[in-house]
């Protein structure tokens, strides 16, 4: 163990150095190294919100195989070992002098508990729903009757199950699970089959239209007690919650629309627009009409330049690559040339920021007629 400095030994060193006493501040502070290996000491970086929620609910998230990920009540952090320039000394106690703060004069003795040549860096992201979705449609709800015969009836899908290894935030994971249309049932939370789905849909559109219901105030109990004698209460009032406009009874109809479109394209490779967009209209009820605004995050077009000759195709955000480059790479190649809202949908959850950015950084961007179009580069 390294032996304290005395007043003799400061002397000693001020002699050596041919420095006076009067050169250095009047309280000495004199470091040494602590014999203890204190290893289970780590350097981090915090932001603000990291700092108000230490202590409180600072949780790893993930399995053995993920990337090391913090998350609080409603943020998700990636951590990376990041390396320091010069060495970093740990030193409890150190006094900053100033000459405001000289410090009283004498010789104190500062241990060095650990020195650190890397830190932690936590950085922002925003969580990935691609391991939740695989995670639910393992065991698609299809129904009470095939329900009955599913054998993986023990998969762990509760809201504390998911959050045990899903890397993301309670708050994140509750809008993760929302946003891909994942519905609590008897405890635990499922994926709709989407064939299911539109069973109920048309169900619910069909008491709709039998009760002469104004759109934009629904009798919501009396199409709930209805579909009910056919599906399980619980499943009805999600579904049509999903239907709905927040904060009311009106019926959503670009969501309507929008599950119509997509039933339509899952069951072909392609269409020619125009013959499209005219199957579809005569396939929805009364009142509503399409817009191709409905199918941005379920189709590209191609050949937009001449709408005469135009075709879509069905793109399911599930069948994109995951990772940033290729994701980008794959729909780039897809299409010569992305309007801005077509494109956001199957990219707005690889960045937290604007995604003109993350466009920026993979696409060439150009105007025709004052529209922005993005294409490879």
């Amino acid at each position: 163990m390294a032996r304290e400095r005395t007043a003799e030994d400061l002397e000693a060193k001020l002699e050596l150095a041919k420095l006076s006493r009067k050169d250095l501040a009047p309280l000495s502070q004199s470091l040494f190294f602590h014999p203890e290996d204190n290893s289970d000491l780590i350097l981090i970086e915090m932001d603000s919100h990291l700092m108000e929620e230490l202590g409180k609910n600072l949780t790893i998230r993930g399995e053995a195989e993920d990337d090391l990920v913090v998350c609080t009540e409603s943020r998700t952090y990636s951590v990376r070992e990041a390396e320091i320039s010069n060495s970093l000394l740990v030193v409890p106690h150190l006094e900053i002098l100033s000459k405001e703060n000289p410090g009283s004069e004498g010789l104190e003795s500062k241990r060095v508990i650990r020195t650190f040549h890397h830190y932690w860096e936590p950085k922002q992201m925003k969580p990935s729903a691609r391991k939740l979705h695989r995670i639910l449609e393992r065991r698609m709800y299809r129904g009470e009757v095939l329900d009955e015969h599913d054998e993986s009836e023990s998969s762990k899908t509760s809201f504390e199950d998911l959050l045990d290894v899903v890397q993301s935030s309670r708050g994140e994971l509750e809008a993760m699970l929302a946003s891909i249309g994942a519905i609590p049932h008897r405890g635990k939370y499922r994926l709709l089959d989407f064939e299911y789905k539109c069973r109920v849909l048309e169900f619910i559109l069909t008491s709709i239209e039998s009760n002469s219901m104004d759109l934009g105030n629904l009798n919501v109990e009396t199409i709930v007690s209805e579909v009910s004698d056919l599906e399980p209460r619980s499943i009805v009032e999600s579904i049509l919650n999903m239907y709905l406009k927040p904060g009311g009874a009106c019926l959503d109809k670009d969501k309507v629309c929008r599950t119509q479109a997509e039933a339509l394209l899952r069951n072909g490779e392609s269409f020619k627009l125009t013959d499209f967009v005219e199957t579809w209209r005569q396939s929805l009820p009364e009142g509503f009409d399409p817009d191709l605004s409905c199918l941005y995050g379920i189709s590209y077009t191609s050949d937009d330049s001449n709408p005469a000759r135009a075709t879509i195709h069905y793109l399911s955000f599930w069948d994109l690559p995951e990772q940033e480059s290729a994701r980008l790479q794959a729909l780039l190649r897809l299409k010569n040339a992305w309007k801005l809202d077509e494109i956001k949908p199957y990219i707005e959850d690889l960045t937290l920021q604007n995604v003109n950015s993350l466009l920026l950084k993979y696409a060439r961007a150009f105007k025709v007629a004052g529209q922005t179009f993005y294409s490879k580069k």
